[in-house]
C-alpha cells in the first residue's frame, strides 16, 4: 500500500494508516522491532520511561493504534502536521513539545532500526514547535507556613514518624531536591561534614552535591539516631502503628506526607514540589548569584533557574502602584 492510499486526512486523524506488522502484543518479535520500545527503554531513569511509555499509549491511540502493534515508521508528514494541532489545541505549549518530542524519538529510532529511510525521517519530523509561555505553577512557601509545617510533624503520636517526616521535609527545603531524588537516598548519600551535603541523583542520571544548612543536617542527623546507622534506604516506610519498615518509601508517600502536615497545620494547599521553588526562590532573594544557584537546583540552563526568581516580579507589582486612576465623578 502506497502512503498517498494509506495517508489520513487531517480532519479524520489516521484511521487510513496501514494494518499493525503484529497484532499480537505479547509476541517476543513486537517487543524487539517496535521502535517505541527500543526509544522507551533507552530513556535513563525509570519515572522517564514510565511517563513516556503513557505518552506514546496516547499518541498511538490518537493514529488509530495501541502502543504495541503500531507501525510507527508509517508516519509521514500529513500524520505529523495532524498530530501537531491535535496537541497544540489540547495541551500546555510545554506538554505539546514534549510529545512531539517524544514521537520525533521513535522515529529516529524507526530509521535506526532500518524501519524508514533518512527521507522520510526528515520530512516527518519537518513541523514547527508549539510557541507559547505559561507562569509558573504552584508556590512559594512562607517562611511562617514552613515554622508551621515543621511544628505539625511534632505532632505525631508516634515519635520515629514524626522524625521521619521532619527529615523529609528538611531536604525538601533544605536542598531543594525533587521527591523522586529524597526517596533514592541512601543512608550514605548523607555525609555530615563540615559542610553537611546529600549525595543526589537527579534528571538525567546525574549525579551532585547538595549542601544543606546546618539546621536540615540536625534534623536529618536526628532521624539517622531514630531510624538506625544500618545500611540502606535514607527514608524508609512506616507501618500504621509508626513502627519502620525496611522498605524504601514510597514516592506518593512524600506527597502524602506533605498533604497531612499541611491539613494539620492550617497552611493552605502545598505540593512537595513548592519547597524546591521555594528553595531556589529564596536562595535568589538571599543574593546567591543565579549560576551557583543553578548549580545546586541541578538545572541544565540557567534560563531555568531564572523563571525562579521572584525579585522580578515585586519590581513589576511595586512599578504597578505608582499609577493612579483619575478621580470619578459623580453620575
Amino acid at each position: 500500500m502506497t502512503y498517498a492510499e494509506s495517508a489520513p486526512s487531517l480532519a479524520t486523524g489516521a484511521a487510513g494508516l496501514q494494518k499493525p506488522f503484529n497484532p499480537d502484543p505479547n509476541s517476543p518479535v513486537n517487543t524487539f522491532e517496535n521502535p517505541a520500545f527500543a526509544y522507551v527503554a533507552k530513556l535513563s531513569t525509570k519515572s522517564s520511561r514510565v511517563t513516556t511509555a503513557r505518552t506514546l499509549a496516547r499518541v498511538a491511540k490518537f493514529f488509530g493504534g495501541e502502543l504495541a502493534s503500531f507501525r510507527w515508521q508509517d508516519l509521514r508528514h500529513a500524520h505529523m502536521q495532524a498530530f501537531r494541532s491535535w496537541v497544540a489545541d489540547s495541551f500546555s505549549h510545554a506538554t505539546a513539545n514534549r510529545w512531539i518530542s517524544a514521537v520525533r524519538g521513535v522515529l529516529r529510532m524507526a530509521w535506526r532500526m532500518g524501519l524508514m529511510t533518512i527521507e522520510d525521517l526528515e520530512r516527518a519530523c519537518d513541523i514547527e514547535k508549539v510557541r507559547g509561555t505559561r507562569l509558573l505553577r504552584g508556590r512559594s512557601v512562607a517562611a511562617e507556613e514552613l515554622a508551621r509545617l515543621f511544628d505539625a510533624t511534632g505532632q505525631d503520636r508516634y515519635r520515629k514518624r514524626a522524625a521521619r517526616d521532619a527529615a523529609v521535609l528538611a531536604v525538601l527545603y533544605g536542598g531543594g531536591v525533587r521527591r523522586s531524588a529524597v526517596i533514592a537516598l541512601d543512608l550514605d548519600s548523607f555525609v555530615r561534614d563540615e559542610a553537611p551535603f546529600v549525595q543526589v541523583v537527579g534528571k538525567g542520571n546525574k549525579e551532585r552535591r547538595v549542601y544543606l544548612p546546618e539546621a536540615s543536617a540536625e534534623v536529618l542527623t536526628a532521624w539517622i539516631e531514630v531510624r538506625g546507622r544500618h545500611p540502606g534506604p535514607l527514608f524508609v516506610a512506616t507501618r500504621p502503628d509508626g513502627s519502620l519498615l525496611p522498605d524504601r518509601m514510597h514516592l506518593d508517600s512524600v506527597r502524602r506526607i506533605v498533604c497531612k502536615l499541611a491539613d494539620r497545620s492550617g497552611v493552605k494547599r502545598v505540593s512537595p514540589h513548592d519547597f524546591r521553588r521555594t528553595y531556589i526562590g529564596d536562595l535568589l532573594d538571599a543574593g546567591a548569584d543565579i549560576v551557583t544557584v543553578q548549580a545546586l537546583a541541578g538545572h541544565a540552563d540557567v534560563t531555568t533557574t531564572a523563571r525562579y526568581d521572584r525579585r522580578g516580579e515585586r519590581t513589576k507589582a511595586r512599578a504597578a502602584q505608582l499609577l493612579n486612576l483619575p478621580e470619578r465623578r459623580g453620575r
